[in-house]
């Protein structure tokens, strides 16, 4: 019956387009004003118009709508033309040949591509108005054209691109079939599910049309597809809707059998149906086909390191609402064992395996953690202790010594049933080295709660509590109480805040479009962020517009926060309002605490000395951004690992031979964007959203602030992509091309892509550590990436940076705030992105410094001045400073890595007379570096105040002298009592012995 519908479908597609074979292939044109496409038109009778048609067979929305651009082969325009008819399969075409017989050219898709950095879209916003042009019709009258000579369609080409050639090709698999030709096709099939088996070679592009070469194969039941012992074999299967939706379709796989050897079934998986997700735990998910729509089905098989030969299984498809249909399959298993599972050939798209990696969810504790110490209810971890009430709350939070509670935290439920709290059973449940579990449950005003607390060896603290209605209870409010001891609520970050020094009498609400649900209060020496979290691990870098506010907390509005001063200590509340419960009525409320800092600042912060590409050849790491030789395609580093690998070896022996401290290379590898270039771009297309941001969620500030960062959706993503994905980021290549990324969900099995990405590059490149851009994932894939960096080089090194969300967006988000999470596990932050300099010392400390979450920055310039100055009363450097090499060698020189940094918030003993200029001392002994920096807006003489027997310095032999800093300062000195001219934003580095 296929062979039959086959030659009927040729048969007519000759009789409706008749015309010799079109050739695609590719040629190379400045693609300004032309775009990506067009047709190749012969003229061999000149002496009159032309007409011809082109069969372009476009994917693309509304092709009526989008005008041409004609030109002779010498590239010279022709407005006089005019189309007959115009529609996704062809073109009728009258034109003029002006330059006499030869070649033309019809540019069909034409646009005037922009800059990476430009805010404008490629293409108008309204999908209908996608072309920039507006040529009108030709004066030729309607009723000659039928007596012109024809023109012959010769070829469909795209525009060849450097190093990636095909990138802009339609063919064959975004060849469209016409509607006459799918109605045959409905006719001559029964079923409702028509399958059509695909290699890997052939990723399925299309969801809402059919390719043309589908019509000529036809639909099957059978597929063979060839792979390698050990190697890991995908392949497709396309699946059609033909006459009605397909609800719920599910695969049931065989196992396959060849001469009395097994292939098992459990060593296959469908993609689209099943996989393990960022937490580690398997998961099923539902797909549904509408009508006249495609599905692919994307299959893994992880072929045994021993087979060999033909193995024969079967595919079932089922769903609820049509006849299951059987697909017989052969996989032919030959040539020698792939060692590497065929991950060294990204083209074969065995790393789609990644997307189910467990890689990292080991119970191990990384330095400089110690493993969790438990005791009953308490628990004591790196610098902190934590002891639980028998409600799973703590009770008692200490920090370096500090106690952060002036009471127990407690969970409140004020309802119109007054009965106490009665405590049925506290137990750990698990305990591993790196955490511990309780659950304590009780009953309190109606309702049985359940307590699941985690406590790990961070300083993490993540409580979930199940409330349960025991009889139709009325509540007044569901509250969540933490009082700190006022001396320890110092800073803050959070609730609308910037940080710096704790406001008083916070009222806070949910608001959908922004991201400041998470509150930080504390000093350098003791703090706690509080984050009221959903009851699935959900992190949305920029709003919950993909997931919504918390239910319970959020309560429709009702709920929200108040920071309330209440004496001697601060109260921090978290309401949900009132709500009303019937019987049996379950609610679920979730939070977080991160008690901080997480550990100490590493003195080798000093060390931490990096540039771009090795411009500052002193610097200790060598920084691998994407857009650059070698790494061509952001986050995907996988393109040209030999050209990399070389690139590396050669930087390493170069820079090493020139600094003796020189570490290695950190390669730039976050999880926001994935580059187009990509080869598994369609696989991870057809999995409905679970990888890429849906476009047509983004609302209202959203959708602002993504298209003001990076412009709409690039020419290519339009072209090529059935679903609305979001452009997140572009960037020029070095070949003068454009690389347009996908926004991407982190939380999802691109994660584990990711991290099992990561342990390739660490076994193919020699690189030291990465680079972070922002990211978009949980704390949990925070962990993995540092169990992975640890285990390959025996330390964890993790820049990360991102963007001042606070002051230039809507979010009011302050970063520090929104990556608490994963701040755990980073070395060293890059913060200052758009930061404001200017701002007051309390800022500074708290939203630029890292120092009270147990870290340092780095000041960037982007839009505003820098301070090196200001920053030296932080410990902060930057590689944008001009003079940054000079300043480096002389921490180096000074062993400043070696000394006891005590800033100006911790009891200082050198301050200033003068409110505007601070001072942080870097202490030795019997010897000390200060560094001096003004806030003034004008020159202010100042006097040191000096407690010399703190310092262990004898005050009669004391100087004070200002070693020479290229760029920074000039040498000179001072004595002890004198007055010191601090020019206004200017300051000094004095060694006083």
């Amino acid at each position: 019956m296929y062979f039959v519908l086959i030659l009927f479908l040729i048969i007519f597609s000759v009789s409706a387009f008749a015309q010799d074979k079109i050739n695609y292939s590719g040629a190379v044109w400045d693609r300004n004003g032309h775009g990506n496409h067009r047709a190749v038109v012969e003229v061999t009778d000149s002496s009159d118009y032309n007409k011809v048609r082109i069969i372009w067979r476009r994917r693309d929305p509304f092709p009526e709508n989008i005008n041409i651009v004609l030109e002779d082969s010498k590239g010279n325009e022709i407005k006089d033309y005019y189309e007959i008819e115009k529609n996704r399969i062809y073109c009728d075409l009258i034109f003029n040949p002006t330059a006499g017989s030869g070649l033309y050219y019809i540019y069909y898709m034409p646009f005037i591509p922009v800059s990476a950095y430009e805010k404008e879209n490629e293409y108008f916003n309204e999908r209908n108005k996608w072309g920039f042009y507006n040529i009108g019709p030709t004066k030729v009258k309607d009723n000659l054209y039928r007596d012109y000579p024809k023109a012959k369609h010769i070829a469909i080409q795209y525009r060849e691109t450097p190093d990636t050639p095909g990138r802009n090709s339609f063919y064959p698999m975004e060849i469209v079939a016409s509607a006459d030709e799918v109605r045959e096709l409905t006719k001559a099939h029964p079923d409702n599910i028509l399958v059509f088996p695909e290699d890997r070679e052939h990723p399925i592009k299309m969801f809402d049309f059919l390719p043309y070469r589908w019509i000529e194969q036809g639909p099957s039941l059978f597929g063979a597809f060839t792979g390698a012992p050990n190697e890991y074999l995908v392949f497709q299967l396309g699946i059609y809707a033909l006459k009605s939706n397909i609800n719920n379709i599910k695969a049931q796989i065989s196992d396959f059998i060849s001469e009395g050897e097994t292939i098992f079934k459990d060593r296959f998986t469908c993609f689209n149906l099943e996989g393990i997700n960022h937490e580690g735990n398997y998961f099923t998910k539902r797909v549904d086909i509408e009508k006249k729509k495609v599905q692919p089905l994307w299959f893994g098989l992880d072929i045994p390191r021993d087979a060999k030969g033909e193995y024969k299984g079967t595919i079932t498809l089922t769903s609820e609402n049509t006849d299951p249909v059987t697909v017989n399959l052969i996989i032919n298993v030959q040539g020698g064992i792939k060692e590497d599972k065929g991950y060294d050939d990204m083209f074969t798209l065995a790393r789609l395996n990644w997307l189910n990696s467990d890689i990292g969810f080991d119970d191990i504790v990384l330095p400089p953690y110690t493993p969790v110490e438990v005791k009953e209810n308490k628990i004591n971890i790196l610098d902190r202790e934590i002891t639980l009430s028998d409600t799973g709350l703590p009770k008692s939070l200490i920090s370096r010594g500090f106690e952060i509670l002036a009471n127990p935290i407690k969970f409140n439920i004020n309802s119109n049933i007054n009965s106490p709290i009665k405590t049925k059973s506290f137990n750990i449940t698990d305990q591993g080295q790196s955490f511990v579990d309780y659950n304590a449950k009780y009953t309190d005003a109606g309702f049985s709660v359940t307590t699941d607390t985690t406590v790990e060896c961070e300083g993490v603290v993540t409580v979930s509590l199940k409330l349960k209605a025991i009889e139709t209870v009325s509540a007044e409010d569901i509250f969540l109480e933490i009082p700190i001891k006022k001396e320890i609520a110092q800073y803050m970050i959070g609730y609308g805040h910037q940080g710096g020094f704790r406001k008083t009498d916070i009222r806070w609400k949910w608001n959908i479009n922004k991201i400041d649900y998470r509150f930080w209060t504390g000093n350098t020496n003791a703090g706690i962020h509080l984050d009221l979290r959903d009851n699935i691990d959900t992190w949305d870098m920029y709003y919950n517009y993909n997931y919504g506010n918390p239910k319970s907390w959020d309560n429709e509005g009702l709920g929200g926060a108040d920071v309330i001063d209440k004496g001697d200590y601060v109260l921090i509340k978290a309401y949900s309002g009132e709500r009303d419960f019937k019987k049996g009525e379950e609610i679920e409320f979730n939070f977080r605490l991160h008690i901080t800092p997480f550990h100490k600042i590493d003195p080798k912060h000093w060390s931490y000395t990096s540039s771009y590409s090795g411009k500052i050849e002193s610097a200790n790491y060598y920084h691998q951004h994407h857009a650059d030789v070698g790494y061509e395609y952001i986050n995907y580093p996988f393109y040209n690992l030999d050209k990399l690998n070389d690139k590396f070896k050669k930087t390493n022996e170069k820079l090493s031979a020139i600094n003796k401290n020189y570490k290695g290379v950190e390669l730039y590898y976050t999880l926001r964007e994935l580059t187009t270039y990509c080869p598994e771009l369609f696989a991870f297309e057809s999995l409905n959203y679970e990888i890429y941001e849906n476009g047509n969620n983004l609302k209202g500030s959203q959708k602002e602030v993504l298209l003001n960062l990076h412009g709409g959706k690039e020419a290519w993503v339009r072209e090529h992509m059935s679903i609305e994905p979001h452009t997140e980021w572009r960037s020029n290549l070095n070949n003068g091309e454009l690389d347009p990324a996908i926004s991407t969900l982190g939380c999802s099995r691109l994660s584990n892509f990711y991290i099992k990405g990561l342990e390739y590059i660490l076994d193919n490149l020699p690189i030291h550590g990465i680079y972070i851009d922002s990211l978009k994932y949980s704390r949990t894939t925070m962990k993995r990436l540092a169990k992975t960096l640890y285990k390959k080089r025996g330390v964890a090194h993790i820049n990360m940076h991102t963007y001042n969300f606070f002051d230039h967006f809507d979010a009011k988000c302050s970063p520090l705030s929104n990556y608490m999470e994963h701040l755990p596990y980073v070395t060293y932050l890059w913060l200052g992105e758009e930061a404001n300099y200017d701002r007051k010392p309390d800022h500074w400390l708290v939203e630029l410094s890292g120092i009270p979450f147990g870290l340092t920055s780095e000041e960037l310039l982007f839009g505003n001045t820098l301070n090196q100055y200001r920053g030296m009363i932080f410990a902060m450097g930057s590689k944008e400073y001009p003079n940054a090499a000079d300043l480096w060698k002389f921490w180096e020189d000074y062993k400043i890595d070696e000394t006891e940094m005590i800033g100006y918030w911790d009891n200082c003993p050198i301050k200033t007379d003068c409110e505007d200029v601070y001072c942080t001392c870097y202490k030795k002994e019997k010897e000390c570096l200060v560094a001096v920096a003004s806030w003034s807006d004008k020159d202010e003489n100042i006097t040191l105040n000096i407690d010399f027997d703190k310092l262990g310095i004898d005050k009669n032999k004391a100087t004070i002298t200002i070693p020479p800093i290229q760029g920074y300062q000039e040498a000179g000195s001072f004595e002890i009592f004198d007055k010191i001219t601090i020019p206004k934003e200017g300051g000094y580095l004095m060694v006083i012995k």
